[in-house]
């Protein structure tokens, strides 16, 4: 069911309607920097009036791979502009299959339709945000996972 927002004084709200408050829609994320090829991805997002969760789980394939620096998502809905730049809006994840190590890292805003998908690079005196590519975290492989979760304001 579509979103049920917004609602107008006088309104007689159907069971459906109550019910679709709130309820997991999928959609098909576009990438920039990172190709999906024979993988398999679960995206999802619930929007309740202007806020926006939502959930991407990533299962490597074969030909899945980062292909350059700094992996985007595009977002189901459009967000409002961030006036305070690259905020944190979520948390990122990367399982190795093979070795079993997760990295960690952050979705940002990029645009009104996209987020940066980041990592957090603990090299230096601070922990700091650092940008996917084709090695970083690591090499994607078969059965290799990258999760999202994030939340936002729609436009």
């Amino acid at each position: 069911m579509a979103n049920p927002f917004p609602f107008v004084a006088g309104d007689v709200l159907t069971a459906a309607e109550l019910n679709g408050i709130g309820e997991a829609l999928t959609f098909t994320p576009t990438y920039t920097n990172f190709s999906l090829g024979n993988g398999t991805v679960d995206a999802r997002y619930v929007r309740v009036q202007k806020l926006v969760y939502v959930s991407v789980n990533i299962t490597c394939g074969t030909t899945s791979a980062f292909t350059g620096s700094k992996m985007q998502i595009s977002k189901p809905v459009t967000s409002v502009a961030s006036s305070a730049g690259n905020l944190t809006q979520g948390l990122s994840n990367f399982s190795d299959a093979s070795t079993g190590a997760f990295v960690f890292g952050a979705v940002r805003y990029s645009t009104t339709t996209a987020q940066s998908v980041d990592l957090y690079n603990s090299a230096g005196t601070y922990v700091e945000l650092a940008f996917t590519n084709v090695t970083v975290p690591f090499t994607l492989a078969t059965g290799d996972v990258i999760g999202i979760s994030y939340v936002y304001e729609a436009a």
